[in-house]
């Protein structure tokens, strides 16, 4: 394998988790029925209507700054999409599209996997951290009898996180299953 082909390879390799996990976060918000309230601020996210009302001037400013990063992950899906299909489309030009298939998988369901365990093991402090990675001002804890958290129960992300991750680790191992058949066949 020539140095530009490992090069696309590894890179492909390293895309591929994130852009599974954001199209699975995708899928899942796009199939799963959410109610009145959930929907209302999907609707918000997407531009389609204004903050609903009744709620706290700190949740809202939290559901706005949920606004900024869902808009950041469509922005870095978009960008991964451009990737993943360039790298695709130049391992098919040199028939390793298979590897791959093959590679990708295997590191997008070990990523996942680990993700997974992570959740699994102690769900409270891995949302705990994502929330302060992407939420550094502090303003995303509220009281169990707040509005938003009546919204959007811890159940409900616990409900997401499983739908998210298990989605993304059957696309793993299709990848990586269809990756080692196609190599096989040769």
């Amino acid at each position: 394998m020539m140095q530009k082909e490992k090069v696309v390879l590894v890179l492909f390799c390293i895309c591929l988790p994130f852009f599974v996990l954001l199209l699975s976060y995708k899928v899942v918000f796009a199939v799963t029925p959410l109610s009145v309230g959930q929907g209302e601020w999907m609707n918000y996210f997407i531009g389609h209507s204004a903050v609903p009302g009744g709620y706290t001037t700190d949740e809202i400013s939290h559901m706005q700054d949920v606004k900024e990063v869902m808009l950041g992950a469509n922005l870095v899906f978009e960008i991964l999409v451009f990737v993943i299909v360039g790298c695709g489309w130049y391992l098919i030009s040199v028939d390793r599209w298979k590897e791959g298939l093959y590679y990708g998988g295997i590191c997008t369901g070990g990523f996942v996997t680990i993700i997974l365990l992570f959740l699994l093991i102690d769900f409270n402090s891995v949302f705990i951290l994502f929330h302060r990675l992407f939420f550094s001002q502090g303003n995303w804890q509220f009281t169990a009898d707040s509005l938003l958290i009546q919204t959007f129960p811890l159940e409900f992300f616990i409900e997401m996180a499983v739908k998210i991750f298990g989605l993304a680790l059957v696309l793993a191992l299709g990848m990586s299953g269809g990756g080692y058949w196609l190599k096989r066949e040769k």
